[in-house]
C-alpha cells in the first residue's frame, strides 16, 4: 500500500517517529480526555496529520513538537466535548474550568485559549506561542470569555498549575523536564502530575505503540500516498473560483449599503432559500468605513475582510482564501459554527496574499453537519460556496 511510501527504510523511520513522538500525543490527549482509552485512539489520527501535515514538526525537536501536541491535541477535544463536560476531568482546573456549554458560546481561538490558561496554566504568551497569534489578542480574548463568564475570568485554574502562582505551565513542564526538575522535586502538586505522566508513558511504550505500530505505519503511506495523487488544495479552491459563472457553485449577491436583516452580501449554495442555506456574509474595512462587498467593488491593500455565517442552524465551517485556511484559525477540522456568528477570521488584503491571483481573490466555504479534516478535498456531503473579488495590483 502506498507505493514507496511503505518502503522498509520509511516503515522503520516511521516506526521511530511514532515511538519518540506517540507518547506525548497520547499523554496530552489523555491528560485533556481525562479517558486513557480515548487518548489511545485519539493518537493515531494526531500522528497521521503531524507526521504528514505537519511540516516537519515530527522531526523538529522537543520545543516544536510540544507546541504543535499543544495546539492540535487542544483542538481536537474540544470538538469532542459534550456540554456538560470539562477538559480535563474535575480534577484539572476544578470548578473554574468551564464545561463544553460554556465554551461552545465562544470562537474557536477563544475556547483554545481558554483551556490552555484554565486547564493548563499557561502565561499569554506560552498561548500566543501555542496558537500562533499576539499576546495582546491572547489577553483580548481571555478578557472577554472572563466577563462573560465562561472562563471564570481565565486566571483562577483552582487545583491546575496557573501562570503566575509559582508554578511552571504544563507546557513548560512537558517539554523542559530537566529544567522544571528541581521545582517537581520540591513541589508536592506537580511531582504527583509528573508521576501520572510517567505512567501514561510508560503504558504508551508497553501495550499502546506494539499494538498501533502497524496500523501507524499503513495510515501514514495511504495518506503520503493519497496526497501525491488526489486534487492539490489550491487547484481545487481555483477550480471552484474560476468555475463560479459556467457552474454556479456559489454566488455573491450585491446589497446596499445598510441591507436588511438576511439580505447583506453573500456566498452560498446555487439555488437554495436565502433564508435557509448555509452560507457568508463578508463585508470589508477600509479606515474607518465598514463597506459591503458588491461586484463593482476592488479591493485595495490593507482592506480588512470580514464574514458572518448564515444558516438556518449550526454547521461544521471551513474557510479559505485560496490554499490558505482562514477559519478556523487553530485546529485540525472544521470548527462548529452559528447562524448570525462573527467570525474570528479577518483577512487582510496585501500584495502576494494568499488566495490572490491575477487581480482576483478566491473566497472558499466549506459547510457540512459534521466534522471534516481541514487538509482533505471536501468529500460529496460537504457544500461547497465560492467567490472572486477583485483586487488592485
Amino acid at each position: 500500500m502506498g507505493g514507496h511510501y511503505n518502503s522498509p527504510v520509511i516503515r522503520t523511520e516511521t516506526e521511530e517517529l511514532f515511538r519518540a513522538a506517540g507518547g506525548p500525543i497520547f499523554r496530552r490527549a489523555a491528560r485533556l480526555l481525562d479517558d486513557e482509552g480515548a487518548a489511545a485512539r485519539a493518537t493515531l489520527p494526531l500522528f497521521v496529520r503531524m507526521t504528514v501535515h505537519g511540516r516537519g514538526v515530527a522531526r523538529a525537536g522537543a520545543e516544536a513538537r510540544w507546541t504543535w501536541i499543544y495546539r492540535a491535541v487542544t483542538a481536537y477535544c474540544l470538538q469532542r466535548l459534550g456540554d456538560d463536560q470539562r477538559l480535563g476531568g474535575a480534577g484539572a482546573g476544578g470548578p473554574a474550568s468551564p464545561t463544553g456549554r460554556d465554551l461552545a458560546r465562544l470562537d474557536e481561538v477563544a475556547r483554545a485559549a481558554v483551556v490552555l490558561s484554565v486547564v493548563d496554566g499557561l502565561g499569554e504568551g506560552e498561548i500566543a506561542e501555542v496558537l500562533g497569534i499576539e499576546a495582546a489578542d491572547v489577553a483580548r480574548k481571555l478578557a472577554a470569555a472572563g466577563a462573560g463568564g465562561a472562563a471564570g475570568a481565565g486566571a483562577a485554574a483552582g487545583g491546575a498549575a496557573s501562570a503566575g502562582d509559582g508554578h511552571p505551565s504544563a507546557l513548560a513542564l512537558d517539554r523542559d523536564p530537566v529544567g522544571t526538575a528541581a521545582h517537581v522535586a520540591g513541589c508536592a502538586r506537580c511531582r504527583e502530575r509528573a508521576t501520572v505522566e510517567e505512567r501514561r508513558q510508560t503504558l504508551f511504550e508497553r501495550e499502546i505503540a506494539p499494538a498501533a505500530v502497524a496500523r501507524v505505519v499503513g495510515a501514514v503511506a495511504g495518506e503520503r500516498a493519497r496526497l501525491h495523487t488526489g486534487p492539490r488544495w489550491a487547484r481545487l479552491a481555483w477550480l471552484a473560483g474560476a468555475t463560479l459563472g459556467a457552474a454556479a457553485l456559489a454566488l455573491l449577491v450585491a446589497r446596499p449599503h445598510r441591507p436588511a436583516p438576511g439580505a447583506a452580501p453573500y456566498v452560498g449554495t446555487k439555488g437554495a432559500s436565502r433564508a435557509r442555506a448555509a452560507g457568508i456574509e463578508i463585508s470589508f474595512r477600509r479606515g474607518e468605513e465598514l463597506r459591503a462587498i458588491d461586484p463593482a467593488v476592488v479591493l485595495r491593500p490593507g482592506d480588512r475582510l470580514q464574514f458572518r455565517v448564515r444558516a438556518e442552524g449550526p454547521r461544521f465551517l471551513a474557510l479559505r482564501a485560496g490554499d490558505r485556511v482562514i477559519f478556523p484559525a487553530v485546529g485540525v477540522q472544521a470548527a462548529l459554527v452559528r447562524p448570525g456568528q462573527a467570525l474570528d477570521a479577518d483577512y487582510v488584503v496585501a500584495p502576494g496574499a494568499a488566495g490572490q491571483r491575477s487581480g482576483k481573490l478566491a473566497i472558499v466555504g466549506l459547510f457540512a453537519d459534521h466534522p471534516f479534516p481541514l487538509d482533505r478535498a471536501p468529500g460529496p456531503d460537504v457544500e461547497v460556496a465560492a467567490a472572486r473579488i477583485a483586487v488592485a495590483e
